[in-house]
């Protein structure tokens, strides 16, 4: 897909699916929650966990989780496709297989969320959220002490 920093920026584009397919049909706490945590490893980082955490917190407040069966059907395919696609992903680096791991697992409680309504999720989301910061950390610090190559 060819980069355009409106349509098709650059950190949505590393997936098969652009995020925005699945959070358009999403409340707007929700959707915006989504697309900071898939964002997180390559363009805010640990901002974006503190964005996506605030609206989770926001989503809490005003649960807007209801959604049309047909947006649903729209959403859940491209959503399961997208978690099982960051699971198969292998990176060279231990820390990054943590990250997409924890993104898989957040669009899997995504999923229950919007299927139950059951708070219960949100807080899953939460958890996962303070992982994927803390696993950001680790390979931040990771690659500011490993050598240059060469070296």
């Amino acid at each position: 897909m060819k980069h355009d920093p409106v349509t098709a920026p650059g950190h949505y584009t590393v997936y098969p699916v652009q995020p925005i397919e699945i959070t358009k049909h999403m409340g707007f706490c929700l959707g915006n929650a989504v697309k900071y945590v898939l964002r997180a490893p390559y363009k805010g980082e640990e901002e974006d966990c503190r964005k996506a955490l605030q609206y989770l917190i926001w989503e809490e407040e005003t649960p807007h989780c209801t959604i049309l069966i047909g947006k649903y059907r729209e959403i859940a395919d491209p959503l399961d496709f997208l978690a099982q696609h960051l699971r198969a992903t292998e990176n060279h680096n231990p820390h990054l297989d943590d990250i997409t791991d924890i993104q898989a697992d957040f669009l899997v409680a995504v999923d229950a969320y919007l299927v139950s309504g059951e708070v219960e999720y949100l807080h899953t989301m939460r958890d996962l959220i303070a992982e994927l910061s803390g696993a950001m950390i680790s390979t931040t610090r990771e690659t500011a002490t490993r050598p240059a190559e060469g070296e």
